[in-house]
């Protein structure tokens, strides 16, 4: 998908036993840098998004740029503790 900002992430999750949090981790593809929530770092981190089945993130002070790609991924967790083996992924471009 093609975008000119990436201003909030959404989705759901669904669990039998109930979803206790959603954690989404955004990689930029082409600095290979994570966002951690504040800043660009080298380290994989996941980040707690608001809400449950229906959730949401929104990255604040992130700094998306031209041309540049980036992989999201979400990991619920349900309310048992057990977190989703494999993430679910997208791809975005940031163009102008």
């Amino acid at each position: 998908k093609i975008t000119k900002k990436l201003e909030i992430i959404s989705g759901t999750a669904y669990d039998k036993h109930g979803i206790s949090k959603v954690r989404v981790s955004i990689k930029n593809e082409t600095d290979n840098l994570f966002w951690d929530g504040k800043k660009w770092t080298t380290k994989e981190i996941y980040i707690d998004a608001d809400g449950t089945e229906n959730w949401t993130y929104k990255p604040v002070s992130f700094d998306s740029r031209y041309f540049h790609t980036y992989k999201i991924k979400s990991k619920a967790i349900n309310k048992k503790g057990k977190e989703e083996k494999t993430a679910k992924e997208r791809m975005i471009t940031i163009e102008p």
